[in-house]
């Protein structure tokens, strides 16, 4: 097992004894929100890694908070419970039923366990797409090409690791009313250094207001 892949598994179980998670989900569409208007959301789900075959889940939730600041632009910033993240969406086209853009992402994680505490962070470039965009739902598609990396200090001696990440995004945002939406979405990622062999996933539902 490589350095990046161990060092991973040993944050992977610590997250999991401590009910944490580090955080790449996406939870918007393609298309940003109107110039000036604010969403704000909730979402509740799980998060998960598949390790050589065996695989376990923790639950997640995070609150996200968007803003308009062009037509075709906009910011947001997210908290879940060890972290937080930021994050710029901009519209490369928007027509009628579809939509595309750039999302860069970065987020940091940080938190302690028994023998010692450990820090992430995500740098991802999401590209996004609304292929179904109507006045009842949007489904978007994305990829999540980036970069991971981790640091950790265990019985007082530091240790780095980073690689490179492909993943995808996929959601369905359905509109319940003029200013209630829900949208379920699910993400997963995997390193570079361990293609297929590591797999990160989350899933949660977006309650959008």
């Amino acid at each position: 097992m490589r350095r990046i892949s161990a060092l991973f598994v040993v944050a992977i179980v610590s997250l999991v004894v401590h009910a944490g998670c580090f955080s790449y989900s996406t939870l918007h569409t393609a298309t940003p929100v109107e110039e000036g208007e604010t969403e704000m959301t909730l979402t509740a789900g799980f998060y998960g890694a598949g390790i050589a075959g065996d695989s376990g889940d923790i639950p997640n939730s995070e609150f996200m908070v968007r803003h308009g600041i062009t037509d075709a632009s906009d910011l947001g910033f997210k908290v879940y419970p060890v972290g937080f993240a930021f994050d710029y969406n901009h519209a490369l086209a928007m027509e009628s039923g579809y939509a595309l853009s750039v999302n860069p992402y970065l987020s940091v994680t940080r938190f302690s366990a028994d023998d010692g505490s450990f820090t992430y962070g995500a740098a991802l470039l999401n590209i996004l797409a609304d292929v179904i965009a109507g006045e009842a739902a949007t489904l978007t598609f994305g990829l999540k090409p980036g970069f991971l990396y981790a640091m950790g200090s265990f019985d007082d001696e530091l240790e780095t690791a980073n690689t490179g990440v492909i993943g995808i995004t996929s959601g369905i945002r359905v509109n319940l009313g003029d200013s209630f939406t829900v949208m379920p979405t699910f993400d997963v990622l995997t390193p570079f250094d361990e293609f297929a062999d590591l797999w990160l996933y989350t899933f949660g539902v977006a309650m959008i207001f």
